[in-house]
Protein backbone atom coordinates (compact mmCIF):
# COMPACT_ATOMS: atom_id res chain seq x y z
CA UNK A 1 0.00 0.00 0.00
CA UNK A 2 3.01 2.52 0.69
CA UNK A 3 4.03 2.14 -2.87
CA UNK A 4 0.33 3.01 -4.08
CA UNK A 5 0.37 5.90 -1.95
CA UNK A 6 3.58 7.11 -2.54
CA UNK A 7 3.34 7.21 -6.54
CA UNK A 8 2.70 10.73 -8.11
CA UNK A 9 1.48 10.11 -11.29
CA UNK A 10 -1.07 7.70 -13.14
CA UNK A 11 2.07 6.04 -15.41
CA UNK A 12 3.73 5.15 -12.04
CA UNK A 13 0.39 4.03 -10.37
CA UNK A 14 -0.05 1.75 -13.55
CA UNK A 15 3.88 0.31 -13.11
CA UNK A 16 2.58 -0.34 -9.82
CA UNK A 17 -0.50 -2.48 -10.43
CA UNK A 18 1.32 -3.97 -13.43
CA UNK A 19 3.39 -5.55 -10.61
CA UNK A 20 1.46 -6.81 -8.71
CA UNK A 21 -0.10 -8.17 -11.04
CA UNK A 22 2.57 -10.16 -12.05
CA UNK A 23 3.17 -11.33 -8.65
CA UNK A 24 -0.61 -12.31 -8.17
CA UNK A 25 -0.48 -14.18 -11.36
CA UNK A 26 2.57 -16.56 -10.04
CA UNK A 27 0.76 -17.08 -7.20
CA UNK A 28 -2.63 -18.23 -8.94
CA UNK A 29 -0.50 -19.80 -11.29
CA UNK A 30 0.14 -22.60 -8.43
CA UNK A 31 -3.32 -23.29 -8.14
CA UNK A 32 -3.77 -24.96 -11.14
CA UNK A 33 -2.40 -28.26 -12.07
CA UNK A 34 0.91 -28.34 -14.12
CA UNK A 35 -0.87 -30.84 -16.79
CA UNK A 36 -3.01 -27.20 -17.82
CA UNK A 37 0.00 -25.88 -19.44
CA UNK A 38 -1.02 -22.71 -17.44
CA UNK A 39 2.19 -19.45 -17.75
CA UNK A 40 1.06 -16.97 -17.45
CA UNK A 41 -1.67 -14.03 -18.62
CA UNK A 42 1.18 -11.81 -20.05
CA UNK A 43 0.46 -10.43 -23.70
CA UNK A 44 2.54 -12.38 -25.93
CA UNK A 45 -0.45 -12.08 -28.88
CA UNK A 46 -3.54 -10.19 -29.39
CA UNK A 47 -4.82 -14.03 -28.65
CA UNK A 48 -3.87 -13.03 -24.75
CA UNK A 49 -2.05 -16.28 -24.90
CA UNK A 50 -4.78 -18.16 -25.52
CA UNK A 51 -2.80 -21.38 -26.57
CA UNK A 52 -3.94 -22.91 -23.44
CA UNK A 53 -7.29 -24.09 -21.61
CA UNK A 54 -6.90 -21.85 -18.37
CA UNK A 55 -6.55 -18.47 -20.74
CA UNK A 56 -9.23 -19.55 -22.88
CA UNK A 57 -11.72 -19.82 -20.19
CA UNK A 58 -10.40 -16.33 -18.38
CA UNK A 59 -10.70 -14.35 -21.51
CA UNK A 60 -14.15 -16.08 -22.25
CA UNK A 61 -15.41 -15.17 -19.02
CA UNK A 62 -13.51 -11.61 -18.98
CA UNK A 63 -15.62 -10.90 -22.16
CA UNK A 64 -18.81 -12.01 -20.54
CA UNK A 65 -17.65 -9.45 -17.66
CA UNK A 66 -16.89 -6.99 -19.90
CA UNK A 67 -20.24 -6.48 -21.65
CA UNK A 68 -21.89 -7.06 -18.18
CA UNK A 69 -20.12 -3.92 -17.40
CA UNK A 70 -20.87 -2.22 -20.35
CA UNK A 71 -24.14 -2.75 -20.76
CA UNK A 72 -24.83 -1.34 -16.99
CA UNK A 73 -22.92 1.68 -18.15
CA UNK A 74 -25.31 1.81 -20.95
CA UNK A 75 -28.21 2.09 -18.32
CA UNK A 76 -26.79 4.23 -16.47
CA UNK A 77 -26.49 6.57 -19.61
CA UNK A 78 -22.10 6.99 -18.77
CA UNK A 79 -19.59 7.59 -21.57
CA UNK A 80 -17.73 4.37 -21.60
CA UNK A 81 -14.91 5.64 -23.19
CA UNK A 82 -13.86 7.84 -20.85
CA UNK A 83 -11.90 6.69 -17.55
CA UNK A 84 -9.82 7.49 -14.59
CA UNK A 85 -6.82 4.73 -14.75
CA UNK A 86 -7.35 2.66 -18.46
CA UNK A 87 -6.37 5.40 -21.52
CA UNK A 88 -9.00 6.70 -23.60
CA UNK A 89 -8.32 5.33 -27.17
CA UNK A 90 -10.34 5.62 -29.75
CA UNK A 91 -11.27 1.59 -29.98
CA UNK A 92 -11.93 1.43 -25.80
CA UNK A 93 -13.72 1.52 -23.83
CA UNK A 94 -11.31 2.62 -20.65
CA UNK A 95 -14.29 3.20 -17.93
CA UNK A 96 -15.71 -0.25 -18.64
CA UNK A 97 -11.96 -1.70 -18.00
CA UNK A 98 -11.98 0.20 -14.59
CA UNK A 99 -15.21 -0.81 -13.79
CA UNK A 100 -14.30 -4.41 -14.42
CA UNK A 101 -10.76 -4.54 -11.94
CA UNK A 102 -12.89 -5.23 -8.55
CA UNK A 103 -14.80 -7.96 -10.23
CA UNK A 104 -12.45 -9.45 -11.76
CA UNK A 105 -11.65 -12.37 -8.97
CA UNK A 106 -15.16 -13.49 -9.65
CA UNK A 107 -13.89 -14.27 -12.56
CA UNK A 108 -10.78 -16.44 -12.17
CA UNK A 109 -12.80 -17.81 -8.33
CA UNK A 110 -15.11 -19.16 -11.18
CA UNK A 111 -12.64 -20.41 -13.48
CA UNK A 112 -10.42 -22.00 -10.95
CA UNK A 113 -13.88 -24.00 -9.33
CA UNK A 114 -14.59 -25.17 -12.61
CA UNK A 115 -11.37 -26.51 -12.95
CA UNK A 116 -11.36 -28.06 -9.42
CA UNK A 117 -14.40 -29.51 -10.37
CA UNK A 118 -13.47 -30.99 -13.40
CA UNK A 119 -16.15 -29.21 -15.72
CA UNK A 120 -14.14 -28.87 -18.79
CA UNK A 121 -12.19 -31.58 -20.57
CA UNK A 122 -10.05 -31.21 -23.57
CA UNK A 123 -12.80 -31.74 -26.04
CA UNK A 124 -14.57 -28.72 -24.66
CA UNK A 125 -11.79 -26.76 -27.11
CA UNK A 126 -10.63 -26.59 -30.74
CA UNK A 127 -7.52 -25.18 -31.88
CA UNK A 128 -7.59 -22.49 -35.02
CA UNK A 129 -5.13 -22.11 -37.55
CA UNK A 130 -3.34 -19.54 -35.77
CA UNK A 131 -2.69 -22.04 -32.47
CA UNK A 132 -5.74 -20.07 -30.46
CA UNK A 133 -7.54 -22.29 -28.77
CA UNK A 134 -11.33 -21.85 -28.87
CA UNK A 135 -14.68 -22.51 -26.45
CA UNK A 136 -17.02 -24.97 -28.52
CA UNK A 137 -20.13 -23.57 -27.78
Amino acid sequence: MGRLEEQDSLPRLMQVEGKIADIYWKYVQRVFPPKLGFQSRLHESRAMNSTYPINTLLNYSYSILESEVRRALCVAGLDSTIGFLHEAQQTRYALVYDLMEPYRFLVDTTVISALEASQFSKCDFYRMDNYVLRLRA
